[in-house]
């Protein structure tokens, strides 16, 4: 997919939505076809689940696999994280390109922060499958 049509949050969103559609709620592949490379890591601390950031041009997620954290349900937390850091990366994309900003996703997020309630409420939208997931 082109990266031309990423510079606007219409844009993204159109993308996006597109994918979403398409790929019957594959969180993992829409994250690879939005140019968005999807990696995990065992060596974060136990309370970050995962981040976005934009290093060297490009976007990355990490997710944290370390089985301490969720063990039952790490599958089902790692798409959820996915998720949110797509989230982030469809309305906060200028933000991590301008200033760089990384973020994070932790168990101790909270939903009175606009900007993580925002992720967190896209992201169970994902998961749950909604046909309009985002906001």
């Amino acid at each position: 997919m082109s990266n031309s049509i990423f510079g606007t949050e219409d844009g993204r969103k159109s993308a996006f939505m597109m994918l979403y559609k398409e790929q019957k709620y594959d969180i993992v592949e829409i994250a690879n076809k939005l140019d968005i490379k999807v990696g995990t890591s065992q060596t974060m601390p136990d309370d970050i689940l995962g981040f976005i950031r934009y290093k060297n041009n490009k976007f990355e997620i990490v997710v944290n696999n370390n089985k301490k954290i969720d063990e039952p349900m790490t599958n089902a937390r790692i798409q959820t994280t996915i998720a949110h850091e797509v989230a982030h990366w469809i309305y906060d994309y200028d933000d991590m390109v301008s200033n760089q900003k990384i973020f994070c996703e932790s168990v101790n997020d909270i939903f009175d922060d606009l900007i993580e309630s925002r992720a967190i409420k896209v992201a169970t939208n994902i998961i749950l499958g909604i046909s309009n997931p985002l906001v």
